[in-house]
């Protein structure tokens, strides 16, 4: 029996990075409300991180651990734009 590589197709378009613009204070402001949900020292790698929900109608930042889930929102009067990813 023999195996080939397959390659992989590209990437549809969803499967970009969102792109939020606008007040830099106010993004961190909302990343930052989210962020005592992240553990220092995360049992699982994917909980190290915070994750970012683009949409036309804000922003959501959303962080947790196994205890704690926190998620913060910008509406979208308080972006410049939002490129959902």
């Amino acid at each position: 029996m023999s195996i080939a590589a397959v390659e992989q197709p590209p990437a549809p378009a969803t499967d970009r990075a969102p792109v939020v613009t606008g007040n830099l204070r106010e993004v961190m402001a909302a990343l930052r409300r989210a962020l005592p949900a992240v553990p220092s020292r995360p049992p699982v790698p994917v909980l190290a991180g915070t994750l970012l929900d683009a949409t036309p109608e804000g922003v959501s930042f959303a962080a947790f651990d196994y205890e704690l889930g926190i998620t913060s929102q910008l509406a979208r009067d308080h972006v410049t734009d939002v490129t959902p990813g």
